[in-house]
């Protein structure tokens, strides 16, 4: 199968610039790209179906260009936002992008066909005398009015900078270099990028008489928000960010309807496997889809002890006597903040005790609340919870 045909019935394919062209292009080694944005020293859940398109590509014999945006980064992407970014200093792009190549080498492998750049590496050397003498005699400020993002900030009267202005300019020269130096004759991205990718199949095309192609995934959302993101931020990858328990147990909360297009694009595993494994129960898909992700990102390890483990705090007998309460455990154990957080969530319903809800920020917990085990388990909504042992013997 045509790996263009994969990914289509794996639900990866949002738009294309031209199937047929793809498909051709495809159908023998040929070196493909995405740009990513620095704006944060980890990627999040989100990128994980694009890394998984990239373990695809390469088992077909093509080559990936990972180009991470040394100067591109530092301006932001304005697409989407409906004011201007914080710009951020150049040592925080420099730090960010190092922590990204790290996590991507450690995702994709040494496999030579994975090249990392940064466009810093072009776009940073003589960029106004190269960008006026050789970008912009190419690029349509009429075409450049036509952007959504642009349209709805001048509809509004919101403020649009030069500089966000010119950021697809500063892409689409990236697909010029990336064309001129390797070759390279096809960007992917998120659907988001659409109209940002298609000007650097544009300038490609008027600068160099030759035809280059664009292809997108579809932007996920689980229950109305971005993949990739949970009530307090983004799921990320790196452990010290969002560790593989808390990474286990965003998965394992899948919708029962996203459960196959998950595994279609979040695993390595053939559609046939796929199909098998959507027979069984949904609560067992979906810590079975957990298991995989968390293994692909963290390892089998890690997914196994994800997948067995409920983290614990330790109380002492001297606790129990004095009834520790409520708001002091959720501190304890980190799961609030504060303990005005914590009394704020038990007013909001946000708490069980031993699966009962919790609704007086006073309350206490005592012998009563253990199990003969000596256990007992608090709650935070439906993703978080730590087990109450009692330290070093019974009550």
């Amino acid at each position: 199968m045509n790996v263009f045909d994969l990914l289509k019935k794996r639900g990866y394919i949002y738009q294309t610039s031209n199937d047929e062209g793809i498909k051709e292009l495809l159908s023998k080694p040929t070196t493909i790209y995405q740009g990513f944005d620095p704006s944060a020293d980890s990627f999040h859940a989100g990128h994980i179906m694009h890394l998984v398109a990239y373990k695809h590509l390469l088992n077909a014999g093509h080559k990936i260009i990972f180009l991470l945006g040394g100067v591109t980064g530092v301006i932001g992407d304005p697409t989407g936002k409906t004011k201007s970014r914080d710009l951020l200093s150049e040592s925080k792009v420099r730090e960010n992008i190092e922590a990204l190549e790290k996590q991507a080498r450690k995702l994709l492998g040494t496999d030579s066909r994975i090249i990392l750049l940064n466009n810093a590496d072009w776009l940073g050397e003589s960029l106004l005398f190269d960008y006026l003498r050789n970008i912009t005699p190419y690029i349509s400020v009429n075409q450049l009015l036509n952007h959504e993002t642009y349209k709805k900030r001048l509809a509004k009267k919101q403020n649009l900078s030069l500089l966000e202005f010119l950021y697809s300019s500063l892409q689409a020269w990236d697909f010029l270099h990336l064309f001129e130096e390797h070759d390279c004759r096809l960007q992917i991205g998120g659907q988001d990028q659409w109209v940002n990718i298609l000007d650097g199949v544009g300038l490609v095309r008027k600068a160099r008489g030759t035809e280059v192609f664009a292809m997108t995934a579809p932007l996920l959302t689980v229950s109305g928000k971005k993949m990739g993101k949970s009530e307090k931020g983004a799921v990320w990858l790196d452990p010290s960010k969002t560790s593989p328990y808390e990474f286990y147990q965003y998965w394992v909360n899948t919708p029962d309807k996203d459960l196959e297009r998950n595994l279609k694009l979040f695993t390595l595993l053939d559609l046939k496997e796929i199909a098998r494994v959507m027979k069984n129960p949904p609560r067992e898909v979906q810590h079975f889809l957990a298991f995989e992700v968390t293994k692909f990102v963290h390892g089998a390890e890690a997914a196994e002890q994800a997948r067995q483990d409920i983290p614990t705090e330790r109380v002492t007998r001297a606790d129990i006597t004095k009834k520790l309460t409520i708001v002091q455990i959720l501190v304890r154990s980190k799961l609030a903040s504060s303990k005005s957080e914590a009394r704020r969530l038990i007013e909001q319903g946000g708490i069980k005790l031993n699966g009962q809800k919790i609704t007086d920020p006073e309350a206490k917990i005592g012998k009563k609340d253990f199990n003969i085990a000596n256990t007992a388990t608090i709650q935070v909504g439906k993703r978080k919870i730590v087990k109450l042992v009692v330290k070093n013997g019974n009550l």
